[in-house]
């Protein structure tokens, strides 16, 4: 069977550098919110979110925000990686770092939030032992639950984020031309949703220039009708030609390899995560 084409392929991405990202104003963007979700501060927990305000990726991590500061608390394994990452991307003047043990995390937050009166959990991410441990760390009559406060920022796109959606979709594109002829070879979903990362890999789609480039994390292929029920369905499927097909899949784009402390070395900074549907007939 078939994996590969010798068409040229019209959609390879872009290799040219992309505009760095900077966390700079989104701090004072969560703050000026602060008034219409009535708090004083904020405890971030939501990793994600807490990558989006200060660029820090570890994999722990909590930032408490109030109106005249910010602090980040994560254990020893992210002293290099913290201070280097939010010194790239801007935000090491904004936001001071504690580094230790969980109770001297604790009590680096405590300092920092005792003389707020309404403190903000992210309700959607604390788990009700997590509210209690908040409670008791900083008395619950000024524990506040607040709902996509970050999340909110989050909507907006800056043009460094749209850079990096770009050139996700591109390799989606890319990774989607050279494989779709597999589609009239009789292949099954299983079949392409491996076929695909290990072209990229191979880098016929033009990436192979990215430290990690991955297309393919999640392929879900199906006929249009039975794109509702299927969707969490991972049993096989033989393409038909002339079929009408949703192919669902993301891309994970920008990656870099950072040096650990200890014995391991990690794949983290920044990382986007596109997702992208496409529709295709066979034949």
């Amino acid at each position: 069977m078939t994996t590969t084409t010798t068409r040229p392929n019209p959609y390879t991405p872009a290799t040219s550098a992309l505009p760095p990202i900077l966390v700079t104003g989104r701090l004072d963007r969560l703050r000026a919110a602060f008034d219409q979700h009535e708090v004083d501060a904020l405890v971030v927990t939501t990793l994600p979110n807490i990558r989006y305000l200060t660029g820090f990726s570890g994999s722990a991590g909590v930032l408490a925000v109030t109106r005249g500061g910010a602090l980040l608390t994560t254990d020893g394994r992210y002293r290099t990686q913290s201070a280097e990452q939010l010194d790239g991307a801007g935000a090491a003047a904004q936001v001071d770092i504690a580094i230790g043990p969980v109770s001297a995390q604790r009590q680096a937050a405590q300092d920092l939030l005792r003389a707020e009166t309404r403190i903000g959990l992210e309700a959607g991410n604390v788990t009700w032992s997590g509210q209690r441990v908040w409670a008791e760390l900083l008395d619950a009559d000024h524990l506040v639950a607040t709902t996509n406060m970050v999340e909110a920022l989050r909507e907006v796109k800056d043009p460094a984020e749209i850079a990096r959606m770009e050139r996700a979709a591109a390799i989606a594109d890319a990774a989607l031309f050279e494989v779709l002829p597999l589609m009239g070879q009789g292949v099954t979903e299983e079949h392409f949703a491996l076929v695909i990362p290990a072209q990229n890999r191979a880098g016929r789609s033009g990436c192979a220039q990215y430290p990690t480039p991955l297309v393919g994390r999640r392929v879900l292929i199906c006929r249009l009708a039975e794109f509702v029920e299927r969707r969490e369905d991972r049993t096989e499927l033989d393409l038909e030609l002339r079929d009408l097909l949703i192919l669902d899949m993301n891309v994970l784009f920008d990656c870099r390899q950072e040096a650990r402390q200890g014995r391991a070395d990690r794949v983290e900074a920044s990382r986007q995560t596109f997702g992208r549907e496409e529709t295709a007939v066979i034949g």
